[in-house]
């Protein structure tokens, strides 16, 4: 008699087995079919192993189907079985077993626990059964694509989840692939963090797309700073921006948007209604970014917050920007301002305080690290006091020394 027949026959015959195990064995597909098919009308069976098992698309459906049935499973293991799990893009059958997988576990009510790999997967927190508000998954805990796909497409359907943060995570090479994946149809989530998290142009470009396809999503917050994205990933963002209608908060900090980059998402700001906080500190902008940025302000009546530091936009890119804003100073909302660091002198000083005389909306002017004569600094100050005359009752508060690391939080 076969391993495989006799595991079969004692499946029927032992009808209180708790927990069962192919001891790392590889099992044809339709003895693995008929396992689930028993499984669907099993009362007692609360763990299975299946490493290693050789599982294909064929036998992940038929998993599917019992996951729907079962009210006794509470623990899965199917680590080993890459080949199914593997996530190449031209290989249809291999993506849409992780969806049949996920699927399955999203109708089942008693599964707490999946292995797809080293990472554990908490099925009934991922899914929303065990309501948690912020779903945070450390750096040092290691997820692969595998399991970032899983998780995420799990997430798609959570209800309860609003805050998802995969900061630091740089062991899944197609995070924003997955993460995109569950945007395109997650309704719930309000905040998405993935700083430091090595997406690069076309993880941010996979994520910004799925976020825009999703027309009722309501995330407000994206947080990518320090990912490497360049004009590839911002064209995708500045998409991005002119289609959503919930986001509020960009964090764009430290990435290589460069001139071009930048150029692409303020253009998007010439029609967003809603984008009220953007950070792009650190990016390169250069002049000519700031010439877009300046064009930008000198239209957008609904950005209120705006950090520009260390960007290298010099006097020419501070007077187009002070400029843009005196400009619209009946429509802007520029709250507050960061322009530390940027290698400005007595030319884009005489702009700012120009700017601190006339504005309506400005609370907060960020300068650490510029280079000011007394008198320069003297009529600056003068500059940003309360003008009751003018509409401004309180007055705009002055950065310019080591009290820059207690600038407002974007």
């Amino acid at each position: 008699m076969s391993y495989q027949v006799a595991l079969m026959r004692s499946l029927e015959v032992k009808q209180q087995t708790t927990s069962m195990a192919f001891d790392g064995k590889p099992v044809s597909s339709s003895v693995l079919i008929l396992l689930f098919g028993i499984l669907k009308r099993n009362e007692t069976i609360e763990t299975i192993d299946l490493t290693s098992a050789n599982m294909d698309v064929a036998a992940t459906r038929a998993l599917e189907t019992a996951l729907a049935d079962n009210h006794s499973l509470t623990s899965l293991d199917l680590r080993g079985n890459e080949t199914l799990w593997g996530l190449t893009e031209s290989d249809e059958g291999r993506s849409n077993a992780i969806e049949s997988l996920a699927r399955g576990l999203q109708s089942n009510d008693t599964i707490s626990k999946v292995h797809v790999d080293a990472f554990e997967l908490q099925v009934q927190v991922l899914t929303g059964r065990a309501p948690t508000r912020e779903l945070h998954y450390p750096e040092d805990r290691r997820l692969s694509d595998v399991s970032a796909a899983v998780l995420c497409t799990l997430i798609e359907k959570n209800p309860a989840a609003k805050s998802l943060d995969l900061s630091k995570v740089k062991t899944a090479g197609q995070l924003g692939h997955a993460v995109g994946h569950c945007l395109k149809g997650n309704t719930g989530l309000v905040a998405v963090r993935l700083q430091e998290s090595d997406l690069g142009n076309e993880g941010a470009s996979a994520l910004a797309t799925g976020l825009t396809q999703n027309s009722a999503s309501a995330v407000r917050s994206l947080e990518l700073s320090s990912n490497s994205i360049g004009e590839e990933g911002a064209q995708q963002l500045a998409a991005l921006l002119s289609a959503s209608t919930s986001l509020t908060r960009l964090d764009l900090t430290s990435n290589k948007l460069g001139a071009r980059g930048t150029r692409a998402v303020m253009m998007s700001l010439h029609h967003n209604s809603t984008l009220t906080a953007l950070s792009l500190r650190d990016n390169d902008v250069m002049e000519a970014g700031a010439a877009a940025v300046a064009a930008a302000l000198e239209i957008n009546g609904t950005l209120s917050t705006l950090w520009l530091g260390k960007n290298r936009i010099g006097d020419e890119g501070v007077v187009a920007i002070a400029s843009a804003l005196v400009a619209n100073k009946q429509k802007s909302q520029i709250s507050i301002l960061d322009l530390h660091k940027n290698g400005t002198t007595k030319v884009g000083h005489t702009s700012l305080t120009q700017l601190l005389n006339e504005s309506l909306s400005l609370t907060a002017l960020g300068l650490a690290g510029a280079k000011m004569q007394f008198t320069e600094t003297e009529a600056m100050q003068s500059a940003a006091k309360e003008k009751p005359e003018i509409g401004r009752a309180k007055a705009v508060r002055l950065w310019m020394g080591s009290d820059m690391n207690k600038w407002p939080v974007l």
